[in-house]
């Protein structure tokens, strides 16, 4: 996933941890090291409950 992130890429999670703090002890070390090192804006979302938020349902692909 992120080998093909360009330097100054985006990276987009989907995930029910809002909180910086859980999100750095579930990520997986190795792909925040990478992601600092190319310089990658890390945006988190949990798309599942802006969808059922709005009305959407299930439709996180839309979300995201």
């Amino acid at each position: 996933m992120v080998s093909a992130l360009k330097h100054n890429g985006t990276f987009l999670l989907n995930c029910v941890y809002g909180d910086p703090a859980t999100i750095a002890k579930k990520v997986p070390k190795g792909l925040l090291k990478r992601l600092a090192e190319k310089d990658v804006k890390f945006y988190v979302v949990d798309a599942n409950k802006i969808a059922q938020s709005v009305g959407m349902a299930k439709r996180t692909n839309t979300i995201m």
